[in-house]
């Protein structure tokens, strides 16, 4: 269910024009489960948050 939510998001967002093309859904899960491995004994969000920004940053098209 998630990847298949995952993808649906992923496709409207390229659809669009605010994602790259050629981003996978499976790229948007490895980001989200890397960051919380990375991040797992923090006791604050402030890293968490500051690499979604860089995987965010990473995946839009430029404007």
């Amino acid at each position: 269910m998630i990847t298949a939510a995952a993808g649906e998001l992923l496709h409207r967002a390229q659809q669009a024009g605010t994602v790259r093309p050629g981003v996978h859904t499976e790229d948007l899960l490895a980001f989200v489960n890397a960051i919380s491995l990375a991040t797992e004994h923090h006791d604050d969000d402030v890293q968490a948050n500051r690499l979604l920004d860089i995987a965010i940053d990473g995946i839009r098209l430029p404007r």
